[in-house]
């Protein structure tokens, strides 16, 4: 088992990154949706995306 302090620092540190990396690009993706062109759709999708 995990002593109780490495616990805590992996913790942190994925609190960190799921700070910095998700959400921020959340946020990012989100104030895209004020534009489809900002998107970048795979083209192979489009057929379904249509749909």
């Amino acid at each position: 088992m995990i002593p109780e302090n490495e616990r805590i620092d992996i913790l942190d540190k994925l609190k960190a990154f799921f700070i910095d990396e998700i959400i921020n690009n959340h946020r990012k993706n989100t104030l895209k949706l004020k534009s489809l062109q900002e998107f970048k759709i795979n083209p192979f999708l489009w057929f379904y995306l249509a749909k």
